[in-house]
C-alpha cells in the first residue's frame, strides 16, 4: 500500500514474492454493488476520497474495501 495524505493505492499481488500481479478487475462489480466507486487500473485499487469525507465515511468505505478483498484473496 502506498500513499499521500487521503490519496491511495493498494497493489494486488497472487505471491507476495515474486509479485505476479492479480488484475483488480474482478474487484470492480463488487465494490460497485456495494456503492463504492474506486479506479481499477490493472492490479491497483486507487483510493481517493473528498477532503471533506468524514470519519465515518472513510470508516465505512474501508470496510467496503477490506470486504472486497476477502474476494481477492480467494482468487
Amino acid at each position: 500500500m502506498r500513499y499521500l495524505g487521503l490519496f491511495s493505492t493498494i497493489e494486488l499481488v497472487k505471491d507476495r514474492v515474486t509479485k505476479e500481479p492479480l488484475t483488480s478487475a474482478l474487484l470492480n462489480k463488487p465494490l460497485r454493488e456495494q456503492g463504492l466507486f474506486t479506479f481499477l487500473p490493472l492490479n491497483l485499487v486507487f483510493v481517493v476520497p473528498p477532503l471533506c469525507i468524514t470519519e465515518a465515511q472513510l470508516n465505512d468505505g474501508l470496510a467496503i474495501i477490506d470486504q472486497v478483498l476477502e474476494i481477492a484473496d480467494k482468487a
